[in-house]
């Protein structure tokens, strides 16, 4: 699951800016202190948890002071799970810390420049021992990426993890959930192919990529122009004057029950807050049907 952040205009409906960070599941969330860094001042620190006592919240050692804590409307089957929203004073490094099992987000501006309206956003911490079960490089990813401008592209680097044997692989495109078209790729341990790099379009519906190989690889997407006008409207802008740039690193996909719903599988993500535009929920290595199930939810 991919998040799509950003901040509204005074309207109230207009996309501003934009960001995207994967989605962790429950199981994932820590006990403990995160390092984080802000960029401007009064950055946001969204913090996700089960049972979370925000008279607990402690930054660089010190309480939270109530009036910097909001707690967020959160919508989930177990009302265990809470969300609230940290306004950290200064620019700096921190350290967050509390004793419930959370995860958490840091939101801001790029800058303190009044004219700047451009926004960051960044997964600050989940369970680092789901990392060994959980690795970042794998077989099998997939992923959807906001629209690009019309002069703009999305970019998909894949790179792999074994220098002795060459990687083939498919990138399987998808539009609107059907599939269009397969490209095989194969990147050879040379110095001067050490990745592959695969430029996706302004295409106006939604596209989503399956991407499968001989050897492990790790991913990396980004769209340097995110269409924002379409975030805010679902119709493509005119020129590049409401864009913003995003990246993420997806992790890989190892199985998928195709009877089942994720939830039914016993995973449960959970992400709301003033910052939530879309949320992208991708099913897994699809081997029962054409089509590939790519769900999406706009904030309304």
């Amino acid at each position: 699951m991919a998040r799509v952040g950003g901040s509204l205009g005074n309207d109230g409906f207009s996309v501003n800016n934009a960001f995207m960070t994967i989605v962790p599941e429950t199981t994932q969330y820590l006990t403990g202190p995160i390092n984080i860094v802000t960029f401007s001042i009064n950055s946001k620190l969204e913090i996700y948890g089960i049972g979370l006592i925000p008279s607990l919240f402690f930054i660089d050692g010190q309480k939270v002071p109530d009036a910097l804590i909001t707690k967020a409307t959160l919508t989930a089957i177990d009302t265990s799970y809470s969300s609230y929203i940290v306004t950290v004073i200064g620019t700096s490094f921190h350290t967050f810390n509390t004793i419930r099992p959370y995860i958490a987000y840091v939101v801001g501006r790029n800058s303190d420049d009044d004219n700047d309206i451009s926004m960051y956003g960044y997964l600050a911490g989940c369970g680092k021992s789901q990392l060994k079960t959980t690795p970042t490089q794998g077989w099998r990813y997939v992923l959807r990426l906001p629209k690009a401008t019309s002069s703009s592209v999305q970019l998909i680097s894949i790179i792999p993890i074994d220098s002795t044997k060459p990687l083939n692989g498919q990138l399987v495109t998808y539009k609107n959930g059907v599939y269009r078209d397969t490209l095989d790729f194969i990147i050879n341990p040379t110095i001067d192919n050490t990745q592959a790099l695969f430029v996706g379009d302004d295409s106006d519906g939604e596209l989503a990529f399956n991407i499968y190989g001989t050897t492990a690889f790790i991913v990396t997407a980004a769209v340097p122009c995110v269409d924002l006008n379409y975030e805010s409207t679902r119709k493509p802008s005119v020129d590049m004057l409401t864009c913003d740039y995003v990246a993420f690193m997806p992790f890989p996909i190892y199985s998928y029950d195709c009877q089942s719903t994720l939830s039914g599988l016993g995973e449960i993500k959970l992400l709301g807050g003033q910052f939530t535009n879309v949320v992208y929920e991708t099913a897994g290595v699809m081997l029962c049907g054409n089509d590939l199930l790519v769900d999406f939810y706009i904030k309304t």
